[in-house]
């Protein structure tokens, strides 16, 4: 680990009040693509059981791309849905995830340990209360990606994936993160603002958080990233936060979830990984990039 660094609480963040069930309607938007095309994308609900419903964002003329999601939570006015999961080790907690679907969890792979058993909890909100909306299943196999080599690089490559061994019942607090196929998971990233959240500290080297925190991050352009630090940042991270400070993701955060909204659907554009102290003036939050892995996650999750 590089001197000053951290595995991955938000600082400076708003706290997550108590889910409060809501709906959503995807409207219309136009988006850029990489070669300053623009294309017109729709969203279509369609319900389905158990108050599942199945969003169909069709890009005219380029197919369709299909997202499965649950009910959603309005929080403050701002769409907020249920897929972070708290990762517990023998002892405490001490990373975040997101639920790809009923049997597995995405997360940084630095936050996995030889021989630690680990436990998922999902439906967390207030890590100090036992809260009925918990479900927490063991990991009974975690597979970091296949270029990654702690021995080398304890954040390159910094993405792993972790099987349940009982599946998750999916509801309107338990539901899995949008991932979208890897060309728009690049172009949501580059909207500019993503979400981070997690239970990691609130202060540097202060204690964790026991309410699930979340906070609004700008992205920082490539130029800017690598100026503010001596270490390497390689293609598959990205960097995002204030250059004055104040609010970062911080330690325990690791593994948790950077989402990008389009019209009120929060989908998976990065993973928490690390940084130099926490929410110090000059230096950001480093994520790995997800659009570099969607495909491995979809064919190790059978993610369709």
């Amino acid at each position: 680990m590089p001197p000053g660094t951290f595995g991955g609480g938000i600082m400076g963040a708003n706290l997550l009040p108590p889910f409060i069930p809501g709906t959503e309607h995807i409207l219309t938007r136009k988006l850029k693509s990489p070669e300053s095309h623009h294309w017109l994308m729709r969203g279509k609900p369609v319900f389905r059981e158990e108050g599942q419903r199945l969003a169909v964002i069709e890009l005219l003329g380029q197919g369709s791309l299909q997202i499965q999601w649950g009910e959603v939570e309005m929080v403050g006015g701002e769409t907020r849905r249920s897929a972070q999961v708290l990762l517990h080790g023998e002892i405490a907690a001490f990373c975040g995830g997101s639920i790809v679907n009923e049997k597995w969890v995405v997360t940084a792979a630095h936050c996995i340990k030889p021989g630690v058993k680990i436990t998922v909890v999902a439906g967390e909100h207030n890590t100090e209360e036992p809260e009925p909306t918990e479900q927490k299943r063991n990991v009974i196999r975690a597979i970091p990606y296949h270029g990654y080599n702690a021995s080398i690089n304890k954040y390159s490559h910094d993405i792993a994936l972790l099987e349940l061994d009982e599946p998750l019942k999916l509801n309107s607090y338990v539901t899995p993160i949008c991932i979208a196929d890897r060309e728009y998971t690049n172009i949501f990233l580059k909207f500019g603002y993503g979400y981070v959240s997690g239970w990691g500290k609130v202060f540097n080297r202060g204690r964790s958080a026991s309410i699930l925190q979340y906070l609004k991050v700008p992205l920082v352009d490539r130029a800017t990233c690598l100026r503010s630090t001596k270490f390497t940042i390689y293609s598959h991270m990205f960097c995002a936060g204030y250059h004055e400070g104040g609010k970062d993701s911080c330690q325990g955060d690791s593994g948790g979830p950077h989402v990008t909204e389009v019209e009120g659907t929060s989908f998976l554009t990065g993973i928490i990984s690390w940084g130099e102290e926490c929410a110090m003036k000059g230096k950001y939050g480093i994520y790995t990039k997800v659009s570099r892995y969607v495909n491995w996650i979809k064919e190790k999750t059978k993610l369709t």
